[in-house]
């Protein structure tokens, strides 16, 4: 089958394929090198609609499902934004982002810009949106699975702040889906995963008054490495100290076995407003949690904070990652998370303080299912590991409350069941039925 001969004049100008010099390029994501028989770099909606259409097409010619994988900012943990044999439609170029409203707050975002850049657009306007903790993100990826962002605690998940979106089904049509247009399908592409192709995101931002100073979108951005000896017992006061602060504080960790008797730990405490008496005052307990090695505190612009660096994806970071959420970090769970950085195949164990506004909503609110979670960890290690990881880490997440899907490396069938309640999977798959009735998309379910 000789695929450019198949395209549409439409497809042709933006198609590459693997003898072309923008081949390497576009092929891979962060975390995977991609072998796609065919690229496709849109640039507009009409290129998605005919993209998914020419991907019915083959399907029904050869008889079987071509892989199509999607790709936006390329930073997707579950690496199916690429694949091998197959297409992949690169939205990369539709990455427009307009102030609505800038009183209201109201955004609009197409799915392939980066967080970073949006960051940078909505700033002037004292707007922000929580949105993941890397400027390289995309739009799109993210805002279909969650969004655990920067100010988690006080702003809830991305997803929480969508209030509209444009959205192209299996079949190329075109849906503007909100609580008053489509619902079922507005409730599912908020935290459902890929139900069909989201093309446009409205989201209401919220506000971040300028300081006195003039600073935009003014935070505190405060970054310790610890050197620690008992690292059960610094989980156990960090875990003391969050809950024991308010909600304009989000804290993560990430933790490394230095040697034998010491681990490194890279805290960064995110304080979402302008630098003030309150925030100096919690801050500043956080350096008596453990021994400091390093430590940096400053105030300055959440878009500055985010800003994208832009690093081509060549699949350089050869990571696989499981998470886990749960309600309470219990002395069974800290121990189980120190017994795992004794082992020589993990690499890192995060740990992100998520509890605050998401805990405000009901299951029922979008697709999220676990909204009495407030603990978020993930453990890091080579992708060539994959299977030691796995069974290294699941009496650890058997434990847990469920899993984050845009945060997992495993994207088999036993961890999807582990991100959505029953429930919501089984209205996930009806509905998946009716916008994508050939099922041509990869996606979890």
């Amino acid at each position: 089958m000789n695929i450019l001969q198949l395209l549409p004049d439409t497809l042709k100008k933006i198609a590459v394929v693997p003898l072309d010099k923008k081949y390497n390029s576009v092929r891979s994501n962060c975390f995977r090198v991609g072998s796609p028989a065919l690229v496709l770099t849109a640039t507009n909606e009409l290129q998605i609609k005919e993209t998914v259409k020419f991907v019915a097409y083959l399907n029904k010619i050869e008889n079987r499902k071509i892989p199509f994988s999607v790709r936006s900012g390329g930073h997707g943990m579950m690496m199916t934004s690429v694949n091998n044999g197959g297409i992949i439609l690169d939205i990369s170029q539709y990455n427009h982002v307009t102030i609505e409203d800038s009183d209201k707050g109201t955004v609009r975002i197409q799915a392939g810009a980066v967080w970073g850049d949006v960051a940078q657009v909505l700033s002037p306007y004292q707007l922000a949106i929580s949105s993941g903790d890397f400027g390289d993100t995309g739009v799109g990826g993210l805002s279909i699975f969650g969004g655990i962002g920067l100010m988690v605690r006080k702003q809830g998940l991305t997803i929480d702040h969508i209030i509209g979106a444009r959205l192209i089904t299996g079949t190329g049509s075109a849906l503007w889906v909100d609580k008053e247009h489509y619902s079922d399908i507005f409730w599912g592409i908020r935290g459902g995963g890929q139900i069909g192709i989201v093309t446009e995101f409205l989201f209401e931002a919220f506000k971040i008054p300028t300081n006195s100073r003039g600073l935009q979108t003014p935070v505190v951005s405060q970054e310790i490495m610890y050197k620690v000896k008992d690292i059960c017992c610094f989980i156990k006061k960090w875990q003391d100290w969050v809950n024991n602060s308010t909600v304009k504080l989000t804290s993560n960790l990430m933790i490394n076995k230095n040697s034998d008797k010491y681990c490194r730990v890279n805290a960064h405490n995110l304080w979402c407003e302008q630098k003030s008496r309150e925030a100096t005052d919690i801050l500043d307990k956080s350096k008596l949690l453990g021994p400091i090695e390093e430590e940096k505190t400053q105030e300055l612009s959440y878009a500055k904070l985010v800003k994208a660096p832009h690093i081509p994806h060549t699949g350089q970071d050869k990571m696989y990652i499981k998470n886990g959420l749960v309600q309470n970090l219990s002395e069974d769970i800290i121990s189980s998370i120190v017994h795992l950085l004794n082992s020589s195949e993990i690499m890192s164990i995060e740990i992100r303080s998520i509890g605050g506004k998401l805990n405000q909503k009901s299951n029922s609110f979008n697709a999220w299912s676990h909204r009495n979670v407030k603990w978020f960890i993930a453990i890091w290690g080579s992708v060539d590991n994959d299977k030691k990881i796995n069974k290294l880490v699941n009496p650890l997440l058997n434990k847990l409350d469920g899993v984050y899907g845009g945060y997992s490396s495993d994207i088999s069938s036993e961890e999807n069941e582990k991100i959505w309640s029953p429930t919501t999977l089984i209205r996930l798959k009806k509905l998946q039925l009716k916008t994508d009735p050939q099922g041509i998309f990869t996606c979890r379910r």
